[in-house]
């Protein structure tokens, strides 16, 4: 647990709590695969992780992964099949190309290659590429994984799930890869997340509240940090860069468990709940909205610096 939100909670998941299927829980749950694509391949990129790391990673979250073009185009760009669907080979294969500065740049520039997170919100799109097929469903999904030198071509990936047992990758070629990654450094990112644990203790108590008892809110917190659990980091990130990580996965634990006990699902959140004290319920929103942000943040800076 991280040292920075002792006092929020010290609830254990209880027995049987992953009733439901792993796939469906985490993808409303505190971490994402783009996220897990984004620093193991950041890692594998750079010899630090096997390929066999990486893909173990991704099985984490589906047995089963599907890899498609977005359409014929990206498919003859980036040897990625609109159809029939490939398999996680394929996948690696279009990152290993995109990262590779002979495929993306003349032979007189040679931007470094990167593998970059994205978290867009609405109002919050800076680090998008511009209009495109990807940003749309990078805004709609949450998450977004860019491949590519920055200012030259390259991919877009986004994970959608498929079934209760599939996750679907679907990849998007895009002109121009963004110049700047518009993410905060691990200084500042490091501060932020501390000042938002500080700030989710107060939520866990008014998340009891919203939830009806402590006893409910407490093990909504602890059943998102068991599945995060399950989803690891490369070694290679920096211990700077972990740290900031755990933090930003526990915020994001006390988020989801707003969201679950609010409605029951990720979407509208505790406002919604129409049986609890709608001055409680606001309080709680209100101390919500910048944490959102800030796990964002965290989590660009963490995984994008150590691309």
């Amino acid at each position: 647990m991280s040292p920075y939100l002792v006092t929020a909670f010290d609830a254990k998941a209880p027995a049987g709590a992953r009733a439901a299927r792993h796939a469906d829980i985490c993808w409303i749950v505190v971490t994402t695969p783009s996220i897990t694509l984004a620093a193991w391949t950041s890692s594998w990129l750079r010899g630090h992780s096997s390929s066999d790391d990486l893909v173990d990673a991704l099985h984490r979250w589906a047995p089963l992964h599907l890899v498609v073009a977005d359409d014929e185009v990206t498919a003859q760009q980036t040897a990625v099949p609109a159809t029939p669907a490939a398999d996680l080979a394929v996948l690696l294969t279009a990152v290993r190309r995109a990262a590779s500065p002979g495929q993306n740049s003349p032979a007189h520039s040679s931007p470094a290659p990167v593998v970059r997170l994205v978290l867009p919100a609405p109002g919050d799109v800076s680090a998008l590429p511009a209009p495109s097929r990807f940003a749309t469903a990078a805004v709609q999904t949450g998450h977004g994984v860019l491949v590519g030198g920055a200012g030259q071509p390259g991919i877009g990936l986004i994970p959608t799930i498929e079934g209760p047992d599939v996750l679907r990758w679907t990849s998007y070629a895009l002109p121009e890869l963004p110049l700047h990654q518009h993410s905060m450094g691990l200084g500042e990112a490091e501060f932020a997340i501390r000042e938002a644990v500080r700030d989710a203790a107060t939520a866990v108590s008014e998340l009891a509240l919203v939830g009806g008892s402590a006893t409910a809110a407490r093990a909504a917190v602890a059943q998102a940090l068991t599945e995060s659990s399950l989803h690891t980091y490369p070694d290679s990130l920096s211990a700077r860069s972990l740290r900031i990580l755990e933090s930003a996965d526990h915020v994001d634990a006390i988020l989801t468990a707003a969201d679950t006990l609010g409605t029951g699902t990720p979407t509208t959140g505790a406002m919604a709940t129409l049986a609890v004290d709608a001055a409680s319920a606001l309080a709680l929103e209100t101390h919500l909205r910048p944490l959102r942000s800030a796990v964002r943040q965290a989590r660009t800076a963490a995984i994008n610096t150590a691309s």
